[in-house]
């Protein structure tokens, strides 16, 4: 599995491969309005699990490497602006919270693209933790909005979830959650 620290080249769009909220193209776009969505791709050698320790104590999600060829991530493809990519940096807690990589991703008929994947940072995981329920909302709708194979929708909704006790933050949340955006 190919993968490096993602170059930081500010002068030409870039392709990122959001796996999590990401792929909800509203809240996407709530972070970095360039983006674009180019289509579905899957990752390989990684699973996807809900164990990465946010700043609010949730369970935030994770294309966790496992090296095991038939391990798979499904997500969506973006291009941003590549000026918007320290923008995004800041929302993900690049060195903190996840690192930024480039990996291969595989597209319809095989083909392949290099492109910027944000994965959990060792010291951030945690087995035990859950994914608030409007979080794990934004990643059931951004991949039914983009089409993802229902089999890996289905494993995804099987994630348990629990209650924000923020009712503010909750209720923004879910309010972005419904929203379309697949533009």
């Amino acid at each position: 599995m190919k993968q490096r620290h993602a170059q930081r080249d500010l002068q030409t769009a870039m392709q990122i491969f959001a796996y999590g909220s990401n792929m909800h193209t509203a809240r996407l776009r709530a972070r970095v309005a360039s983006a674009v969505p180019v289509g579905l791709g899957v990752v390989a050698q990684r699973q996807f699990v809900f164990h990465k320790r946010g700043l609010d104590g949730s369970g935030k999600a994770d294309a966790f490497y496992t090296g095991v060829a038939e391990d798979r991530v499904w997500g969506v493809l973006f291009e941003i602006a590549a000026a918007d990519k320290p923008v995004l940096d800041e929302f993900e807690s690049v060195g903190v919270g996840y690192d930024d990589l480039t990996v291969t991703v595989e597209l319809a008929g095989g083909t392949t693209t290099e492109a910027v994947i944000y994965a959990a940072r060792a010291e951030m995981l945690d087995a035990q933790l859950k994914p608030f329920c409007w979080y794990r909302e934004f990643v059931l709708q951004g991949g039914r909005q983009h089409g993802l194979p229902a089999d890996y929708l289905v494993d995804l909704a099987q994630f348990e979830s629990i209650r924000d006790a923020d009712a503010i933050r909750r209720e923004k949340n879910w309010r972005l959650s419904r929203t379309a955006g697949r533009g």
